[in-house]
C-alpha cells in the first residue's frame, strides 16, 4: 500500500472519529470557546495523539433542529488544517457543497466524501488563501442542494474563529 493511501487513511480515520465527539460532550465536560467556536482536544479510540479541534453546531431557530456540524483540525503529520462539514442526510451528493464568505465570490467547492449515521460529510483543507478570508471574514455562506435540486444555503459565523483557529496546534 502506498504512504499516500496509509496518510489518507489515517486522516479519514482521525477525522471520522472527531466528528460526532464536540455534540456528545458530557454537560460537566463543557468546551473552551471562542465566542461562537468551541474548541476540545480528545485522543480517537486506537490512537495514542492528542488531536484538537474547534466546531461549530449550525441549528434552525424555528425548531432548534441541526443544520450542519463544522469541525476544524489539523491531522497528524499534516501542515493545513482540515473542515469538515455535516449536513443532513439526504443532500443531493454529486453536487458537494460551495462556500463563500461574506457572500463574496465563491471560495471553494467540495464533494461530499462519505455519509454516516449523522449526514453526509464534506471536507475541504483549508489553503492560506481561505483562511485568510475565513480569518478576516464576519460569516461562510454555505449551499446545497437537495435530491430535487433545490438549492438551500445557511450562513456559519465567524466570531471567534481567528482566535480559535490560533489556538490549535499542528
Amino acid at each position: 500500500m502506498s504512504k499516500l493511501k496509509i496518510k489518507t487513511g489515517l486522516i479519514t480515520a482521525i477525522m471520522f472519529s472527531l466528528m460526532a465527539v464536540p455534540f456528545q460532550l458530557a454537560a460537566e465536560d463543557k468546551p473552551k470557546s471562542f465566542k461562537d467556536w468551541g474548541y476540545k482536544c480528545e485522543t480517537p479510540k486506537g490512537f495514542d495523539q492528542e488531536i484538537c479541534f474547534i466546531f461549530q453546531r449550525v441549528t434552525n431557530k424555528e425548531n432548534n433542529k441541526k443544520i450542519a456540524d463544522v469541525t476544524v483540525a489539523y491531522a497528524p503529520k499534516v501542515n493545513k488544517p482540515i473542515m469538515v462539514i455535516t449536513l443532513p442526510l439526504g443532500v443531493f451528493l454529486p453536487s458537494g457543497i460551495q462556500i463563500k464568505v461574506d457572500d463574496g465570490k465563491e471560495a471553494a467547492r467540495a464533494p461530499f466524501v462519505q455519509c454516516i449515521t449523522d449526514g453526509c460529510q464534506a471536507r475541504v483543507p483549508l489553503d492560506d488563501k481561505l483562511m485568510g478570508m475565513m480569518k478576516g471574514g464576519n460569516r461562510l455562506r454555505i449551499a446545497f442542494f437537495t435530491p430535487q435540486q433545490k438549492q438551500l444555503a445557511f450562513p456559519i459565523s465567524l466570531s471567534g474563529f481567528t482566535a480559535a483557529m490560533n489556538s490549535l496546534k499542528k
